[in-house]
């Protein structure tokens, strides 16, 4: 049977699952080495996309930063917030306990981030003449206090002594301070070292009193922003005198130093832990006389800072994606083509864009699209009270539009064939990248709608339903060795978020106005009083409780889908799934189908042109003759199992070029007339006989290359008389393998032969061992040959058959696996109409007894298809080209004894080949024969009823004469012999 030839298919899985180093033939050290660090370069990609990710929004944040001066107004104490008093008040006791007394608090109004409050403590010692200030940024969100403290000693001639923690003091100092800083471990470190600069300053040092304390700090830090304004970084608005902004051009550069300076570990500006510092105070033991109501007020202001973050705008949702899609592309970079790459990034952009849309249509807030890197694209945003067919249309919206474009394109491309591949192809990745999404796995689309309709009613059944997908994700990372073992890795982290949530989520479902308010406000009112009115106080100092509040909040919003939503949606997410598992099934069924049953019908054909056995000269093998031919058998089929079975002629190539030297001595010591006997009488496997004349060819070739001539010849007289033995031949591959070879063999012997390093005597050697090989096979032979290489597995793409011209393998490897599949539906819908062209013909051979020609009337009743055409005058065409390189160089020899013979040239000499071919005497620029395809278009078109579609000419065969001179008792130039029919 032909051997099954390779198509350019298309694995989606290759493209989003599969590790580009998961597979090797053989150990490579460094390789090993690679994949072993692999997942530690992942997690080490991953934290720089993260840093970023977090520069793009410092970027952002600082964009859209404004500073007022004179902003910090003085407030009382008690009015600060709670959290912010509990946390700063060791601070101040230890102040206290160093003589600073009389605390006063400013509150920032405009501190240009709504999730945060900013507070400065200022506290004076009279003693020394020295302000302590502390500035308490409170993250609310985090429930965390970031406390820097500073001493400021005013001096009589306008300066001021400023000590103060590295890169945390301010940004650009004034020009009038005397700025010490430094890393302090404690307190009173810091303290002693201002006091130490200041001794020697004692007699200019000026006492500020503590009214005149805000006015004071207040004047410092406009003149520390105004410092920044000439050092550049900042600038005024033109649209508000009284506001500052980052200047943009220092934007990028300044949130790179943000990150540095708070590198954990290493960053110079991070906060440092004063050893000297007693543990804040437990909030419940500071008193507090409001009423549930005022404090649920409280909580609700906080939650309202600590999530107040308007998204990233415009500007930064644009900067994410672009940033994102760039980090995704290098990831992939190498993993496919940069245009299989723009087609997966534009595919994944039409899903997430069919995502976005109705986002924003029904009025969710801060949709974002981002690329993830390693794994694809995603769209967020937030709509607490969203209706579950809102939910439904947006989760939907991704896959099922890309898919159906998908395959309409497809139904589209099999009517209308002139639709490129790579648009076929893409079509084809749109409808696989959109159906893996329907999978039911979180946290694909699938899995998000079982979740929306099933799982989320019942907190413990969607624990059990992420850990499944869980486990699911971890499969296909493990077998794969792909980037989804870093999915893993997140889904786990998120599962272990899902437990800890689920008794919050339990005790909101049992709250009786679950679901029955749509207002947020209202919803985090009731919320935090009925928490207030239990006692909990400690809740909003938890470091959680804001993750913990938005899970209440979703379910407290949430509008449960009713029994007709729900089986409405499961109805339609089957009716989605069913669309590419109906398309999947209808292909993987006819591949089948082609596989198994035409495989069996053609089988059965081609048994009735099985020609009688022919009758072969065998020679009687003694064990000896056997032995050395069954252990190279032996070790071929080792050598074959430590790399790849081959299949086609690209795989014998490049198995018998990287064979060992050892295989290829024991090819050299082959006796080719044994290794006959053995094939003919089939004892021996004709893969390993084929493996083995390609291993003599590349020999050859070799041999030539490195003008190792006398080598060469001798390599061709062996190959010749192999080739004799092998023909003719029992099977289309065997035909087309020796056909190749012979070919091969020609072409190097008119490469030698214009070196002059054949000698007479050896063009005699070489002419009698062409002309056997000159003989045509039996009609019912030929006949046998034709119809056993056609099968419809073997004749996809344009060909239908294995071929030795490079340019015509590329073609056939590199077309559509869409167009390839389209050609065996044309051809099985030929068949159940007629029998295919490849038997007819072969009928009319075998009935005839004349192979090798093809009736002028039509054998067939309907169209014939182009493949099956093509494949009839390509069998014919193989033919043609073997038999006018046989008689170039027989022509060749020919002239070079009438060269010998008369010491000269004939001025002219032209011969017609038989099937159209001319053969001439070239002089300039050195004596050759040049052998041309003589036929018109119309002559290679014929017959007519074999299509439009006329077979190219043959390449031109140029065969330069051998530089010989003397006389020869060698004839003269003649016409050569036809050969038999």
């Amino acid at each position: 049977m032909p051997s099954e030839t390779r198509s350019n298919r298309l694995d989606i899985l290759d493209m989003f699952m599969n590790h580009p180093f998961m597979f090797s033939d053989e150990s490579n050290p460094l390789l090993d080495v690679f994949i072993m660090i692999s997942p530690l370069a992942g997690v080490v990609g991953l934290v720089v996309f993260w840093y970023v990710v977090k520069w793009l929004l410092i970027c952002t944040g600082m964009a859209k930063m404004r500073t007022h001066t004179r902003s910090r107004v003085p407030i009382e104490v008690d009015a600060a917030d709670l959290d912010a008093r509990r946390q700063v008040q060791p601070w101040l006791t230890k102040l206290a306990a160093m003589g600073f007394t009389a605390p006063r608090v400013s509150h920032d109004r405009n501190p240009g981030d709504p999730a945060t409050e900013k507070y400065d403590w200022r506290l004076v010692n009279l003693d020394s003449k020295s302000i302590a200030n502390l500035r308490v940024v409170h993250l609310a969100a985090i429930n965390k206090a970031i406390i820097r403290l500073s001493f400021h000693t005013f001096l009589a001639d306008g300066r001021v002594i400023v000590t103060g923690e590295s890169h945390a003091t301010c940004e650009h100092a004034p020009s009038h301070w005397l700025l010490e800083e430094g890393r302090f471990g404690t307190v009173a470190d810091q303290w002693l070292r201002h006091h130490a600069r200041i001794k020697a300053l004692e007699d200019s040092a000026m006492a500020v009193l503590p009214d005149e304390i805000d006015e004071a700090m207040n004047a410092e830090s406009n003149a520390t922003d105004e410092a920044s304004v000439r050092a550049g970084l900042l600038e005024h608005d033109p649209r508000d005198p009284q506001s500052l902004r980052f200047r943009r051009s220092r934007i990028p550069l300044g949130a790179l130093k943000g990150i540095w300076t708070t590198l954990p570990w290493i960053g110079p500006g991070r906060p440092v832990t004063r050893k000297d510092l007693a543990p804040p105070p437990d909030l419940r033991l500071m008193a507090d006389t409001r009423t549930p109501e005022q404090l649920a007020e409280v909580d609700l202001r906080k939650f309202r800072q600590a999530t107040a973050s308007g998204g990233l705008g415009k500007t930064g949702k644009l900067l994410l994606l672009i940033v994102s899609l760039a980090v995704f592309a290098w990831w992939w970079k190498d993993e496919s083509t940069w245009s299989m790459l723009g087609i997966i990034i534009g595919i994944l952009i039409l899903h997430e864009f069919g995502h976005w849309l109705p986002m924003k249509l029904f009025g969710y807030k801060n949709v974002t699209m981002f690329f993830i890197p390693g794994f694809g694209a995603a769209v967020s945003g937030t709509k607490h009270h969203a209706p579950a067919w809102q939910e439904l249309i947006v989760l939907l919206g991704g896959p099922l539009p890309g898919m159906f474009a998908g395959l309409a394109m497809l139904v589209y491309g099999y009517f209308n064939r002139d639709i490129p591949d790579l648009a076929l192809n893409a079509a084809g990745l749109a409808v696989v990248i959109n159906a893996f999404n329907l999978i039911p796995v979180l946290p694909l689309d699938g899995g998000r709608i079982l979740d929306l309709l099933i799982f989320r009613d019942v907190p413990t059944l969607r624990v059990v339903f992420s850990g499944i997908s869980v486990l699911a994700v971890l499969a296909v990372s493990l077998i794969t060795h792909g980037s989804f073992r870093y999915l893993a890795i997140l889904m786990v982290l998120n599962l272990i978020g899902e437990v800890k949530r689920v008794g919050l989520i339990k005790e909101a479902r049992k709250s009786a106005w679950a679901g029955q308010e749509t207002d947020e406000d209202t919803v985090l009112r009731r919320l935090f009083t009925e928490i207030r009115t239990s006692g909990n106080n400690t809740f909003t100092s938890s470091k959680d409780w804001v993750t913990r509040t938005k899970a209440v909040l979703e379910e407290l919003l949430r509008k449960k889908p009713g029994w007709l939503a729900r089986l409405g949606g499961l109805a339609l997410y089957g009716a989605a799934c069913m669309v590419p598992l109906g398309a999947g099934a209808f292909v993987l069924g006819f591949m089948f189908f082609q596989a198994i049953f035409s495989g069996l019908d053609h089988s059965k054909r081609v048994a009735e042109f099985q020609p009688p056995p022919a009758d072969h000269a065998t020679v009687m093998l003694q064990d000896s003759d056997r032995l050395p031919i069954d252990h190279l058998v032996e070790e071929t089929f080792a050598y074959w199992d430590e790399h790849e079975y081959p299949v086609n002629s690209k795989d014998f190539n490049k198995l018998a070029a990287s064979a060992p030297d050892n295989l290829r001595k024991q090819v050299d010591q082959l006796r080719w007339e044994h290794v006959g006997s053995l094939w003919q009488s089939g004892e021996l496997d004709a893969d390993c006989a084929a493996f083995w004349l390609e291993t003599g060819c590349l020999a050859l070739e070799s041999a030539v290359d490195s003008n190792r001539d006398p080598e060469a010849v001798r390599r061709c007289e062996i190959l010749l008389h192999a080739l004799r033995q092998l023909c003719p031949a029992d099977s289309y591959q065997t035909r087309e393998r020796c056909v190749s070879s012979q070919i091969r063999v020609l072409k190097a012997i008119a490469r030698l032969n214009g070196k002059g390093a054949i000698p007479p005597d050896l063009q005699e050697n070489l002419r009698g061992r062409i002309e056997p090989l000159r003989t045509a096979p039996a009609a019912d032979l030929e006949a046998f040959l034709l119809a056993d290489g056609w099968s419809e597995a073997e004749v996809i793409g344009a060909t239908g058959m294995e071929t030795t011209d490079d340019e015509s393998a590329e073609s056939m490897d590199d077309a559509s696996f869409f167009r390839q599949f389209y050609q065996n539906i044309d051809n099985r819908k030929q068949t159940l109409v007629s029998d295919p062209l490849a038997y007819k013909v072969a009928g009319i051979w075998k009935q005839s007894g004349n192979a090798g020609e093809l009736p002028a009337a039509t054998p067939v009743k309907t169209t014939v298809a182009a493949v099956e055409s093509h494949y009839v005058r390509n069998f014919m065409e193989r033919r043609r080209e073997l038999l006018w390189h046989q008689y170039a160089v027989l022509y060749t020899f020919n002239v070079d004894s009438f060269h010998r013979q008369k010491a000269r040239l004939p001025e002219t000499w032209r011969k017609e080949i038989p099937g159209g071919g001319v053969i001439e005497l070239v002089h300039e620029p050195q004596p050759l024969l040049r052998l041309n395809d003589a036929r018109d278009e119309e002559t290679r078109r014929a017959p007519a009823w074999l299509g439009p579609q006329a077979v190219p000419q043959l390449p031109a065969i140029e065969i330069p004469l051998s530089p010989v001179s003397g006389r020869s008792g060698v004839n003269p130039p003649a016409e050569a012999s036809k050969p038999n029919r």
